[in-house]
């Protein structure tokens, strides 16, 4: 589906066209509460509707400066074998391709009632651009992409052979997960569920070794997931959870220099933890938070939850009202390391836009413990190389759709 003709104007009509990677056929998807979307059109960016908020089979679908009216928002819904419905607020019609499916382009978009025609069924295949937040940092460079569309993307039996994205989580002497709690299917990997456990980017190969991906020097990280809210426990030991530690403190203590051996020092970056039991039980909250590990055993922790003397206490994430967490949402983290010019920061990121939670440092000259309030708090990032992960609960499996990694 495409602006017809890559028209900016409100009104204009949707048809179809073989796909050419035009900005006018890209979608940016975002929810808008009550499981609920607005699409907006990359040439446009007007948002897509029923014309003139009518009721009718057979009315256009166009574009219109985005209002917030219930003709421009849409459920979107799995009807099986990678394809989704969207049915119209306003109207409660499908969008489908007008006159019984014509395939010839430029066909118009038009509603109709729901009948699980092949021509009511839609594909949501991501774009090769640049999301937002790496636009922000200037990360063009797309250092990792998986879409699970093989099912190599994961070494789920862990034989450490072959190009994976995706190895068990082992270190630490972590027992990894079973090969059946990390099913690649339909471009989707279906993790845990039955015993909790998690996959990241690299795997110990003896000594301070590994075989895989660790990031440095700044990046934004993204994961596209899903998961059933209603099956996280309060009192489970692990949920759903994308997250990173860095390499360095994987694989034991990561000294702090001048101090006693085995004083370590390091950052955990925590870009989406869901346990309801932090939150009172509201499902549109979520947890994004940044520690600052430091200490001999046990380690004394800082982080951006308001602990030890930290900056910050923004680490809960409000999301909008009635998020639907079983269909995707992207979750992203954006790090900027700091510079002369400017501050060292992360932010959280949810579906393409940058939310309340930022962390940020002032200096890279670490000084002595403890980190509290200094400017140079969390600044152990920057001397980080992070290797993401994600990990899910006791009996809540989570579904991934997609992982990238934008750095310069």
């Amino acid at each position: 589906m495409e602006d017809a003709s890559a028209h900016t104007n409100d009104g204009a009509f949707m048809d179809q066209w073989t796909y050419w990677g035009g900005d006018n056929q890209m979608w940016q998807v975002i929810a808008v509460g009550g499981g609920y979307y607005k699409l907006i059109n990359g040439t446009s960016g007007k948002a897509l509707e029923i014309y003139g908020s009518s009721m009718d089979d057979g009315t256009n679908l166009d574009q219109w400066t985005y209002t917030g009216t219930d003709n421009q928002k849409w459920q979107i819904n799995d009807v099986g074998g990678g394809f989704y419905s969207l049915i119209n607020k306003n109207s409660g019609l499908a969008m489908e391709v007008s006159h019984g499916g014509n395939t010839n382009n430029s066909t118009l978009i038009d509603q109709w009632g729901y009948w699980a025609g092949d021509n009511q069924k839609w594909a949501f295949t991501v774009a090769d651009t640049t999301p937002p937040a790496a636009e922000v940092a200037g990360y063009t460079n797309r250092s990792c992409y998986e879409d699970f569309s093989s099912t190599n993307a994961v070494d789920s039996y862990n034989t450490h052979t072959g190009s994976h994205t995706f190895y068990p989580l082992t270190f630490w002497s972590v027992k990894p997960m079973n090969p059946d709690q990390m099913v690649v299917t339909n471009g989707c990997l279906i993790l845990g569920g039955v015993g909790g456990g998690g996959i990241c980017t690299a795997y110990p190969s003896g000594g301070t070794n590994y075989v895989g991906k660790a990031y440095a020097s700044g990046a934004y990280f993204e994961a596209t997931i899903s998961f059933d809210p209603s099956q996280v426990t309060t009192n489970a030991s692990s949920w759903p959870a994308f997250w990173s530690d860095p390499i360095e403190a994987m694989f034991g203590a990561w000294q702090w220099p001048g101090q006693a051996t085995n004083y370590t020092h390091s950052v955990e970056m925590d870009f989406m933890e869901f346990n309801p039991a932090w939150t009172s039980g509201n499902t549109n909250i979520y947890s994004g938070t940044i520690h600052e590990w430091y200490g001999q055993k046990p380690y004394a922790d800082i982080n951006n939850g308001g602990e030890s003397g930290a900056n910050f206490n923004n680490n809960h994430i409000t999301v909008y009202t009635g998020t639907d967490w079983t269909v995707p949402h992207k979750i992203g983290c954006l790090w900027k390391p700091w510079t002369a010019s400017s501050a060292g920061y992360i932010q959280m990121w949810f579906d393409g836009e940058p939310t309340t939670d930022t962390v940020t440092w002032t200096t890279d000259t670490i000084g002595n413990p403890p980190p509290n309030n200094a400017a140079w708090q969390f600044a152990r990032t920057d001397q980080s190389h992070f290797l993401p992960i994600l990990s899910t609960g006791d009996i809540c499996p989570m579904k991934v759709y997609e992982f990238q990694v934008w750095q310069k």
